[in-house]
This record gives structure tokens, sequence and C-alpha cells, in this order.
């Protein structure tokens, strides 16, 4: 009778995972055996899950009426304990199926399927790696209709983009970051794209402060135009990211990931000795020398060298000294017997209190200390040979043709003139500030020996010459070629 009932019953749990079990088939005699009822492997011996498979675990509803399991060689034994009903599930991961069978144990022991078994197929949910961010999906795995829930995690600095959701090469859609399972494996995308922050200008007094962007990315370069009100000049900025300080430099810095504020200082105006003049006409002061682009230092075009008593600035000496077109520029003041070395230019003498060495360190000035218009003067006194500068006046040629030279244009392509000796005095005077920022210019610095002044002394042969090394002030022939350096006028706007 066993023998029989264990064939009877490997038969029909064969047939029930191969084709479906047949409503109603039996498995056991009608004689009442309950309940001396045995555990059966079902379908005709067979494995119904791959041996391998890690997860074999078997639900069973009711677990009065019978109980299951898959064996490790992948069968499902089932053991009648008592009349009832109950279904019996389990998962197969090769064919990624959850399988339910409903079976009844009748009052005579008999072992009954209720219904066709269900098959709920389980898609899978692939997620693509994506850069600057990554995407989860919830359930990892669905059926169809089922609805999926995707998560996306951006990197600093970036914000969630766009999901892309296929199946079978077709478009999934995805609507508040949800979609609705088809029937198919899936694959899921997504793309993330730089965060953009905001630039925040805060209220100010004495001046503006505008920003060429009003919003940027992490990394990007954000350029800041100070504006300062009339009597005042810009200060610092400050730019902060929450409490985080963000450095400006040249007038630019790069934006953090996070909004930020700017906001800037404005002082009383002031100059100083140092603070350099851009073909532009705007000013770089000379605190902020050392923070100068490269395309700024190519675009400067002097240095203020030297304040007066009340602190105005007195002029700007030209970035390119004692040099032509890469030469040494040793150049008389007017050519031995010529009428401009055999002429006294009255209005354009220039006497320092003392002379000899140290004496440019200490010296006042009467006479004519404005070197500016000190050719004009040899021009109306010497129509004649001033028509011929380069051959009559080598020294004052050089400084009538600097800006030529030098590919200076616009507004500074004239207004450079000779220095008078008072205003040699005063470069001299702060010649080492000067040089260092000629210097971090790469102009060409004041050299340590003797340079030609626009003044006539009371001699009329001679002229005023001061020695950069030791602060000499002398008269010297108007034929000696000494150095040469140029300088023009400051005014407001330059």
């Amino acid at each position: 009778m066993k023998n029989r009932f264990v064939a009877f019953a490997a038969a029909l749990i064969f047939a029930a995972f191969t084709f479906g079990i047949t409503a109603c088939s039996e498995l056991f005699e009608e004689k009442d055996v309950y309940p001396q009822m045995e555990s059966l492997v079902v379908a005709d011996g067979s494995p119904v899950v791959s041996p391998d498979q890690d997860d074999k675990t078997v639900t069973v509803s009711d677990e009065k009426v019978l109980s299951a399991e898959i064996n490790e060689e992948g069968k499902l034994v089932i053991t009648p304990l008592k009349p009832g009903s109950a279904e019996v599930s389990f998962f197969d991961s090769k064919n990624n199926t959850y399988v339910t069978y409903e079976f009844k144990v009748t009052s005579k022991g008999r072992l009954v399927q209720s219904s066709e078994p269900k098959y709920v197929k389980f898609y899978s949910i692939t997620i693509q790696e994506s850069e600057n961010g990554s995407v989860s999906a919830t359930p990892v795995q669905a059926v169809e209709g089922s609805t999926v829930t995707l998560t996306a995690r951006a990197d600093e600095g970036y914000q969630f983009g766009t999901y892309t959701v296929t199946s079978g090469g077709k478009a999934v859609a995805v609507s508040d970051n949800t979609f609705t399972m088809p029937a198919g494996n899936v694959t899921v995308t997504a793309t993330f794209v730089p965060r953009e922050f905001t630039v925040s200008i805060s209220a100010m007094t004495h001046g503006s402060v505008e920003a060429d962007k009003t919003s940027a990315h992490a990394g990007d370069t954000v350029t800041l135009t100070a504006r300062a009100d009339d009597g005042y000049q810009f200060g610092t900025y400050t730019v902060t990211s929450g409490e985080n300080p963000v450095t400006v430099s040249a007038n630019t810095f790069t934006m953090p990931a996070g909004n930020v504020t700017v906001t800037a200082t404005f002082v009383d105006k002031y100059y100083a000795v140092g603070d350099v003049l851009l073909n532009d006409g705007s000013i770089i002061y000379y605190e902020n020398v050392a923070d100068m682009t490269a395309e700024q230092k190519e675009n400067a075009v002097g240095v203020l060298y030297a304040l007066d008593e009340n602190g105005n600035p007195r002029g700007w000496l030209g970035v390119y000294n004692s040099i032509k077109k890469g030469t040494g520029c040793w150049l008389a003041w007017a050519k031995a017997k010529t009428t401009g070395e055999s002429t006294k230019f009255t209005k354009i003498i220039c006497t320092p209190s003392t002379n000899g060495v140290g004496a440019a360190s200490t010296a006042t000035f009467t006479g004519d200390t404005d070197g500016s218009d000190n050719w004009a003067d040899i021009c109306s006194n010497d129509r004649t040979g001033s028509e011929n500068a380069e051959e009559n006046y080598p020294g004052f040629h050089y400084v009538n043709t600097y800006a030529e030279t030098f590919n200076l244009t616009g507004v500074y392509a004239d207004g450079w003139y000779m220095p008078s000796i008072a205003e040699l005095s005063y470069i001299y005077r702060n010649k080492d500030a000067v040089n260092e920022v000629i210097t971090a210019l790469g102009g060409t610095t004041l050299r340590d020996q003797s340079y030609l002044s626009s003044s006539q002394s009371k001699t009329t042969d001679s002229v005023w010459h001061i020695n950069l090394d030791n602060g000499s002030l002398s008269k010297e022939g108007k034929w000696i070629n000494p150095l040469i350096c140029c300088v023009r006028k400051f005014t407001e706007g330059n």
C-alpha cells in the first residue's frame, strides 16, 4: 500500500509542476489512513528548484494542515498533518518566479490540489553606474504592474538631472520618481548635472559691487567689479559661503559648492607709491599688485612714483625706462655745438636748494619744477632745431617717441615727458618701492646710475643730472649722455 501511494503521489506532483496539477487529483486511496500519513517527495522525485539555490524557504499558509520543505537536492517534500486547506509557496530563483500551490487534505487522508498553480514572475531592475551620483530602486526586483520607487543621491556640487528607464529597448515612463514595472527586465540610468548656487550681493555704503554671474556651478570663476562713490575708493572684498570664507584674488573667486554672499568696503580715497596705472585708465592699488593677473601686468603703463605733502599723487613713472628697442638708452639733452646747447632756456630753469651726494633726499626746489611743458618751451625758442629732434635733441626725441616705441595707444599715446630735476628727486626718494613694483610688472627698473632731467641750470650749456645710486645732484654739459626715464602727469581719470 505504501509503495503504491508514493508512486501515485510522485507522478501527480511531477505533472503539477510541469503542466499544473489538475483540480481534485488524488494522492491517497479512499480508505482512511489518517493519522498515519507520511512525508512525500513530489514531482516524481524531480527537483523543483536548482539544488544549488541558496534560499530554499517554503511557506505554508496553515502549518497545522501540512508541512513542506525543499531538501538539499531541490526536491519538494510535503507532509500531510490533518484535514484542511493550505497554500504552499516557494521561490524558483532560476526562473525568477514565485510559485504557489493550494492543497486540501480530506478527512479520509486524501491530498487534493484545489486550483491551478499560480506563477508570479519577478523581473530584474538593473541600475547603471552614474557619474557624479548614484541611484537605488525599491524593490530591487518586481512583478508586472507593481510600483518601483527610485532614489537619486547626487555627489557634492551636483544635483539630479533625469532618469531613463528602458525595458527591451522601449522607454518606461517615470513620474515623481516612480514607474510601473513592465513585463520584462528593466535598466535604470540617471544623469547628474552641476548644481547652481546663488551669488548674492549684500548692501554696502560708499560704493557698489557687481558680479558677472548671479548663479554659478561649483568650480566656475566669478568676476567682481567694484565701483566707488565720489571721494572713496575700493577697500576689500569679503565673500563667504555659510560660515566659510572664500578667497578672492585679482577680483575673482572660484565658486564653492554652496551659495555665496559678497560684500565690500570702500574707504576714503587715497593713493600710495606703487599704485599701478593700466591702459584702460583703471588703477591697481599697491596692496593688490601681488594679485595682478598676467593680462593686467601686460596692460600696465605706469607706477605712481611720489605723493606731495598733502598726499596727492605727483605723477606716473613709465614702466619702461632707459631702454630703446632692447638696447641701452644713453642720450644727450642737446647735441654739442647746436642751438640747444648754446641757448639758456630761462623758463625751464629749476634750482635745488643743495647739491652733491645725497642732496636729492632733502633738497627743495625753486623755479620750474614741472617738466611737462619743458619741451614746448624748447620748441618755441628753437623752432628749427626742434623740428629735427632726433638729431639735435636726442634725449627729448626718445621721450617724444616713448609711446610709439612701446606700443602705447589711446590716451597714453602722448603726454609722456622728461621729468624735471625736482621730479627726478621725488622718484629717487621712492626708488626701491617703485622698482619693486616695476619688477613685478616685468618692466625695466631704474638703475643706480646717472639720469637726465629736462631742467636747465643757471649755466647756459649745462642741465641738472641725478645719480640714483647716491642721490647726487649735479650740473652737467648738455651733450653728456646719461640714462633717461619718462613720466606723465597724474589727473583724476588719468
